[in-house]
């Protein structure tokens, strides 16, 4: 049986110099993200559940309300309008729309400019935007 281990003494982070035990007298970092590994403490996604999924499509008459491509052409996929990331609701209709591959891929995670928006996509989102309302007075 080996012996025990001996406790190290406590240690100054060497990024934000909070003391922490070290496992190993080679440790210089409190966290992975102190260590510059974020991507280890990154939140698992979840999923939007698949009724949800399937009201989304319904609603946008299964086509990519960027581009407009039907689904025998592309893979469509329902996509966050604002990433939550930078703070959109996980699960709101209004912040769900129908994307084809395309579309989604070069949206990434970026804030969007509802100024470029198709005016589809705006109604649902923004109902209230001068674009939506200009066109209804129409």
């Amino acid at each position: 049986m080996p012996p025990p281990r001996r406790k190290l003494p406590l240690r100054p982070c060497d990024t934000c110099g909070k003391e922490f035990q070290p496992i190993r007298s080679t440790a210089k970092y409190c966290s992975a993200t102190c260590r510059g590994h974020e991507h280890l403490t990154k939140k698992k996604r979840i999923d939007i559940p698949r009724d949800m999924r399937y009201g989304i499509l319904r609603r946008d008459h299964f086509r990519c309300q960027y581009c407009g491509d039907e689904p025998d052409k592309k893979q469509l996929r329902v996509d966050h309008i604002m990433p939550i990331e930078h703070g959109g609701k996980r699960t709101a209709f209004s912040n769900l729309i129908t994307a084809c591959n395309d579309c989604n891929a070069g949206k990434s995670d970026s804030i969007p400019d509802y100024d470029e928006f198709p005016i589809n996509v705006l109604r649902i989102c923004m109902p209230d935007h001068p674009k939506v309302l200009n066109a209804s007075a129409d």
